[in-house]
């Protein structure tokens, strides 16, 4: 556990690189750390750190106002709901879990909403979510709007 974890570490360390060559420094760093992970290496060597791959996981070759397009935050949302509200269960039947979602769900969901709003409860945003917004609002408000485009009529509901 203690090595994976600080796999992990170096991995999303690797990940936040500014740079080419801080991301290959990196990368050495994790190698000479974990000489042991022979195959882990390899695989990543091969599949992760080759530059057609990178565009897609390391950090400095996105612009700092791109957002990012996984689906992370259902998959997390999801982890949530699991964990929260279902317990783990499979075998939900579909007329349950819509019933859970419009009962329990809403209900936590308004009430925390009322509360962040209000003032009533902090928001706790991670270091990478502070960075961001940091990042968003160092950018000056004319190439703030020039990055937003208006939805034409045919696309409005």
């Amino acid at each position: 556990v203690k090595t994976s974890n600080a796999m992990r570490g170096s991995l999303n360390a690797i990940r936040r690189a500014s740079s080419e060559d801080e991301l290959q420094a990196k990368w050495r760093a994790f190698q000479n750390s974990f000489p042991l992970a022979t195959k882990l290496i390899s695989y990543l060597d091969k599949q992760w750190v080759v530059p057609k791959k990178l565009v897609k996981w390391a950090l400095y070759l996105r612009e700092n106002y791109q957002h990012t397009n996984t689906n992370n935050l259902v998959e997390s949302w999801h982890k949530t709901l699991k964990r929260q509200y279902l317990g783990y269960e499979r075998d939900l039947r579909a007329d349950d879990l819509v019933c859970l979602l419009q009962g329990v769900v809403n209900v936590d969901f308004r009430t925390t909403h009322f509360k962040l709003t209000h003032g009533l409860q902090p928001l706790v945003l991670s270091q990478y979510d502070k960075d961001k917004k940091a990042k968003a609002m160092a950018l000056a408000f004319d190439v703030a709007s020039n990055m937003i485009s208006e939805v034409s009529e045919q696309f409005k509901v």
